[in-house]
């Protein structure tokens, strides 16, 4: 438990990691697609969100778009896509 809270970082600081809005991630956290060690929706008097690093690396990969290729990253189209949530989370 304590390597695991060692590197869990905030809400803040997964969404700066991933370069998603932090309402973003919390519509990953909601159906179980991050698993936070502490979450204030579990526990409303919480400090702060708690979420392990190892969840979120699961989630990032290495660009492989060629150059001169029309494409969008998934990054992208979660940040300025016009998605509801169930539909971000069923684009992952």
């Amino acid at each position: 438990m304590s390597a695991l809270a060692h590197d869990a970082v905030s809400l803040a600081v997964a969404a700066a990691c991933l370069g998603l809005p932090e309402r973003r991630v919390r519509d990953l956290i909601d159906p179980g697609q991050i698993t936070p060690l502490v979450s204030r929706r579990a526990i409303p008097e919480a400090a702060a969100w708690a979420i392990p690093a190892a969840a979120l690396a699961g989630l990032t990969v290495e660009s492989v778009v060629g150059s001169g290729s029309a494409s969008i990253s998934v990054r992208d189209f979660l940040l300025y896509g016009r998605l509801m949530p169930p539909e971000a989370i069923s684009l992952i």
